[in-house]
């Protein structure tokens, strides 16, 4: 994630929920999740609940974007919408290969 972001609070927030659950821990990575983030087999289990919306590369420009939902799509040329579908796929296959590779088996 960013190096800006306020980590301190972050994990002041979740200092309560640690105390409660001990067998929780917590990480942050300033390294991308469409890569691999821990060593092979190292993960019992994994979550993230809000990281999948974001492509990790620009793949053509929208001016005044913000989010293409399906009823927006015709306000778009088709190789656009082709563009950012693509790397869409493609982010998610990375995501998914790097998840595996740090899962335990």
């Amino acid at each position: 994630d960013l190096r800006s972001n306020n980590w301190s609070a972050l994990f002041a927030n979740l200092a309560p929920l640690r105390e409660k659950y001990q067998n929780i821990s917590v990480y942050a990575s300033e390294g991308s999740f469409y890569e691999q983030l821990f060593p092979n087999e190292s993960i019992d289990m994994s979550f993230c609940a809000n990281s999948l919306h974001w492509l990790s590369d620009l793949p053509a420009n929208i001016p005044d974007f913000a989010y293409i939902s399906p009823l927006e799509e015709e306000r778009y040329n088709g190789q656009t919408i082709v563009s950012w579908n693509h790397q869409s796929e493609k982010d998610l296959k990375n995501f998914f290969r790097a998840r595996y590779q740090e899962l335990k088996s």
